[in-house]
């Protein structure tokens, strides 16, 4: 489970914070359509104004749909959001309302979303392999997405889709070069955020739902 809150949405007026909203709630879309695999259960889910909950059928997924989601905000030059990651069990899910669902899972990303720091922006917690091994690389990983630029969050965002570099390079706006996209990709610390990815998408995880 992947709860979550827009920063400082106070400071949007109504037009944005739905714009913020709108490109968060088809994000889950954009990936699923991408990497062709369904990974999520229901839709993003709001609530008071700000937050948000989503529910994943497939929790390895959880660093990857993180940084999509973040990318994809950025990429717009819009508010970053907050993210905590629970992973546990699931004993109901409301798929049409997924913030009424119940379980561990739920427990642990609503606590962990609470207890985040000030300047942290993402975290995990839950059933995980190596609990402080897991907090420490989504602990490093927002450290590298807080130093992002629109024209990195966006060659990151179709990295994460899987295309290459002369496809991202057609794909931002405006189109770059071949050697402008590796350039970017170098300057958002991918190679790095890369291996951290496919370590957290191979991670076998008990859970249920």
């Amino acid at each position: 489970v992947l709860t979550g809150d827009i920063i400082k949405s106070g400071s949007l007026s109504p037009e944005q914070l739905k714009s913020v909203r709108s490109i968060l709630a088809d994000a889950p879309n954009q990936l699923e359509k991408a990497i062709n695999k369904k990974i999520f259960i229901g839709k993003m889910d709001f609530y008071r104004g700000d937050g948000w909950q989503l529910l994943l059928c497939e929790p390895c997924m959880s660093l990857r749909v993180s940084l999509f989601l973040r990318a994809s905000l950025l990429a717009h030059e819009l508010n970053d959001t907050r993210i905590s990651v629970g992973i546990g069990t699931v004993k109901s899910i409301d798929s049409q309302k997924v913030s009424k669902s119940i379980g561990d899972a739920f427990t642990y990303s609503g606590t962990g979303l609470d207890k985040l720091r000030k300047r942290n922006y993402m975290t995990i917690s839950g059933l995980l392999t190596s609990q402080k091994l897991e907090i420490s690389v989504f602990e490093l990983a927002d450290a590298i997405v807080q130093s992002w630029t629109s024209r990195r969050a966006q060659a990151v965002l179709q990295a994460l889709k899987g295309f290459n570099a002369n496809t991202i390079a057609v794909k931002i706006d405006p189109p770059a070069s071949r050697q402008t996209v590796y350039k970017l990709l170098t300057e958002a610390r991918w190679q790095a955020l890369e291996v951290a990815i496919d370590r957290y998408d191979n991670i076998p995880v008990s859970y249920t739902h």
